[in-house]
């Protein structure tokens, strides 16, 4: 086994902003030593491991918790199942965290009665499972985990009964705007008609035992594994009893890097515009192509990103005190080999989303021209950095942070290098990833607006008045032939006399 050393500072100690890289130990050990106290860049300590052909292992020895986590992440999620069949992991993750290898219920007890606490998620490229317990628990970790991989149970009952907790999931789900919205996007994205990782009523209905067994055994069991424990543990004893649970399997190893291709490229540069009548909000989402984590390019879109959401003389700032939008972010994500840079709005129904829009490219457009100054550019670093290294107070966070690594880049240990590619992104590099990524022909836009009504308040107006006069007029002849039928037939040839005689 060949670790890689990563050096985690203790922020609840010292803030830190500034990382210097060193290689110790053979060209295979890794050691990220951040600036600031000797004795506590040296007390926290990421080891990198490889327990077998499919299985990792990240280990961070902190005596300062009494607990440690324990989590296990699979490089596969929703959007890495095929089209018609996304959903199936949602529910096998269910059944694994909620049942594992022992009768309904039994786990639950077992992880509260030892003090634990676990939880469980599908995500876009990743499945994982994670628990808490006091230090001196991590056998009963080990074990558990052992038991779910090799002994999942799948029982009728308990599954029936789970459907009816993600049919109750789904249509909570498909009440809320927001979330239709992002669905709407995300099939754009990977080219899908139907993007949902919870499934549909029909699948999650349709669901049989042997499904799930086949998912789990021929799919998920297959994929790579990364187990990450942070906390008061022996490290010589993690590695022990990780390497007595899950012997070396006979598969070889999953390819470690993903193709770093967008998913559907036919959506790139494509404007997409849905129109819904009694719409609540209307939404706005444009979003770039740009490098996946680990390129020195996604580290300088992080920084651009925080210049365009500061408190003031920003992008954000402009247009929520303008109130021409109620929110605004820019997100920067990671997926499996590729990246996005994400522009998000909401707005009342009735605002134009091309101003939220023209906003955007006219920020972008500043940037290309006229670049960032040395000020603006220091302080979106360190506010990217300290953003970064708050994401290590909490432990699970940074348990997440390499399990999202290494699910997206095949890398568990690629976030600190970010933390270093951000130090290093330079006034010249803002105007250049704009240029060369953020063109219409990279992007997809969309929108959701409200439908307009076939009359407006105007027009409705105006009807009312074409009406009352038309309506008078209609009135007054009608009523004059209703006059005329009442009159005495010798009244009609008086007149019809008159008529001919010219008297």
């Amino acid at each position: 086994m060949y670790p890689a050393i990563f050096r985690v500072p203790d922020m609840a100690k010292t803030s830190l902003y500034a990382a210097i890289i060193f290689c110790i130990c053979t060209d295979t050990c890794l050691a990220y030593r951040f600036v600031g106290s000797e004795s506590l860049s040296d007390a926290l300590v990421a080891h990198h491991y490889s327990i077998n052909d499919r299985l990792d292992a990240v280990i961070v020895v902190d005596p300062t918790m009494p607990t440690f986590e324990y989590h296990t992440y699979y490089a596969m999620g929703y959007a890495d199942e095929p089209e018609g069949e996304q959903g199936r992991l949602h529910f096998l993750e269910h059944i694994i965290a909620g049942m594992g290898s022992r009768p309904s219920g039994e786990l639950n007890q077992l992880i509260m009665r030892n003090g634990g606490q676990h939880l469980a998620y599908t995500a876009h490229h990743m499945t994982y499972f994670t628990m808490r317990f006091p230090r001196e628990k991590l056998a009963l970790a080990v074990e558990i985990d052992r038991d779910r991989f090799y002994r999942t149970l799948f029982d009728m009952e308990f599954i029936d009964n789970e459907k009816q907790v993600v049919l109750t999931e789904l249509s909570r789900n498909s009440t809320r705007s927001r979330r239709r919205f992002s669905r709407q996007f995300w099939g754009l994205v990977y080219g899908r008609e139907k993007f949902n990782g919870v499934g549909t009523a029909a699948l999650i209905e349709g669901i049989k035992p042997g499904d799930l067994q086949q998912l789990f055994h021929n799919v998920l069991r297959r994929k790579r594994r990364l187990v990450v424990v942070i906390g008061d543990v022996d490290e010589d004893d993690v590695l022990t009893k990780l390497a007595e649970a899950f012997p070396a399997g006979d598969r070889k190893r999953e390819d470690r890097s993903p193709l770093s291709r967008f998913p559907n490229p036919d959506a790139l540069g494509e404007r997409y515009q849905t129109k819904f009548e009694n719409l609540s909000k209307s939404r706005f989402r444009k979003a770039w192509h740009i490098p996946g984590p680990g390129h020195p390019d996604h580290a300088g879109f992080l920084v651009l990103a925080s210049i365009l959401v500061r408190r003031s003389n920003s992008l954000r700032s402009s247009l929520l005190d303008s109130q021409t939008v109620n929110s605004f972010s820019v997100w920067i994500n990671g997926y499996k080999g590729f990246g996005l840079i994400s522009f998000v709005a909401e707005m009342d129904p009735v605002s134009s989303t091309e101003v939220i829009e023209n906003a955007v490219l006219a920020r972008l457009e500043d940037k290309k021209t006229h670049g960032v100054s040395e000020n603006d550019l220091s302080a979106a670093r360190n506010s990217q950095l300290r953003r970064q290294y708050s994401e290590f107070y909490d432990r699970s966070d940074m348990a997440y942070r390499f399990g999202q690594a290494f699910a997206q880049a095949g890398d568990p240990l690629l976030y600190p290098r970010t933390i270093n590619q951000i130090q290093h992104v330079s006034s010249d590099d803002i105007p250049r990833i704009v240029r060369e990524h953020l063109i219409e022909d990279n992007a997809i836009t969309l929108a959701w607006t409200i439908k307009e009504p076939l009359l407006t308040g105007p027009d409705f107006f105006v009807l009312a008045i074409v009406v009352f006069v038309c309506g008078g007029t209609l009135f007054a002849i009608i009523l004059a032939v209703r006059r005329r039928a009442l009159k005495p037939i010798c009244n009609v040839a008086d007149n019809e006399e008159t008529r001919k005689y010219h008297y």
